[in-house]
């Protein structure tokens, strides 16, 4: 792995693809440039912009290019502010410098932004190229990118484009759970009206975002819905749709479906609400039964079902009616519902 900050081509920079050159480290900690810019008119000032180069392999250096137009008449010294995302760069810590590392980062992690802007050189020719190594790490992360911007100094303006950045794919396989299991957060059985949970644990954590489907069936008429919620035009079709299928008496319908991600970087568990309404409404209890499903390898992968008992909590009305002659009494007895 390359251990430089930048390199740039046919001048001494702030290191080498091998280690750090004495003279562009002790330029680079003393926040200097290696050749003083030559003062020009206004008039001839240069404009400088910046291209980046072709999508890169993490472990692979990002270039970009730096232009002056016009060509200065003398070396000039250009910032540029690096950054990064999510982290690639590979750079290592210099002791030398006066500060500690901070709480919980790792030693290669984003500290060419305590180092940034860094600084180019131009020479009479009007164009510079400088490289930025990235890391070739064992984690599977999502595709990034090294972004540059020239920052204004003396000697130039800051030309368009001013910034540009290098796609940086990531070459580790995802790590995808084998198996999810899926439990109920207390009980099994809820009156309606109280809420619960589903808990979706993967047996590993994803290092990415895995997409996933919670799919429900249901019997009754007991699911609180995100119809009234002021934000509901803002939802997207599918979550809308999800809501749709929701309302209503779910017996005999298809299962409800609702898209999830076992996120990157996530706990070990992922908490699925459920709400249900207390509506005032007699009728039958109902239940949920619910099953997560995500692809892996091509190949579809259903965790365990869990079913959830819901109760309803209005009084179902008896009446008494009196019938028949008066040498015989009958009497009919009627429920509000069928039981």
């Amino acid at each position: 792995m390359a251990h430089s900050i930048l390199k740039t081509e046919g001048k001494a920079g702030y290191g080498t693809a091998f280690g750090w050159s004495g003279l562009g480290v002790l330029g680079f900690l003393l926040g200097a440039s290696i050749l003083p810019a030559v003062a020009q008119s206004p008039s001839t000032e240069p404009a400088v912009s910046i291209t980046g180069g072709p999508t890169v392999t993490e472990g692979a250096d990002a270039t970009f290019t730096l232009t002056a137009n016009p060509a200065p008449a003398a070396d000039i010294t250009v910032k540029v502010h690096l950054d990064d995302k999510p982290g690639f760069f590979a750079v290592p810590w210099v002791p030398d410098l006066d500060r500690e590392i901070p709480d919980g980062y790792p030693e290669s992690f984003h500290y060419l932004r305590w180092y940034s802007p860094a600084k180019v050189t131009i020479g009479t020719g009007g164009t510079a190229s400088f490289t930025v190594a990235t890391v070739d790490d064992s984690f599977a992360e999502l595709h990034g990118a090294i972004d540059a911007t020239v920052q204004a100094g003396d000697g130039y303006s800051v030309g368009s484009p001013s910034s540009a950045s290098v796609t940086v794919k990531d070459n580790d396989s995802p790590d995808i759970p084998d198996k999810v299991t899926l439990s109920t957060r207390g009980s099994s059985t809820i009156t309606e009206g109280i809420g619960t949970a589903l808990v979706i644990r993967p047996s590993t954590r994803a290092q990415v975002s895995v997409p996933a489907k919670v799919k429900i069936t249901r019997t009754g008429d007991f699911m609180a819905t995100a119809h009234g919620d002021h934000n509901w035009p803002t939802f997207s079709d599918e979550y809308r749709n999800y809501q749709d299928c929701l309302q209503g008496d779910g017996t005999g319908k298809g299962a409800c479906t609702d898209d999830l991600h076992l996120g990157a970087l996530s706990a070990d568990s992922i908490i699925y609400n459920i709400g249900t309404w207390n509506d005032g409404v007699d009728e039958p209890d109902g239940t949920l039964t619910a099953v997560v499903e995500y692809e892996k390898t091509g190949e579809t992968v259903t965790s365990n079902s869990v079913t959830l008992s819901i109760r309803d909590n209005d009084p179902t009305v008896v009446s008494l009616v009196r019938t028949g002659t008066v040498s015989t009494v009958a009497f009919t007895v009627t429920l509000s519902r069928a039981l």
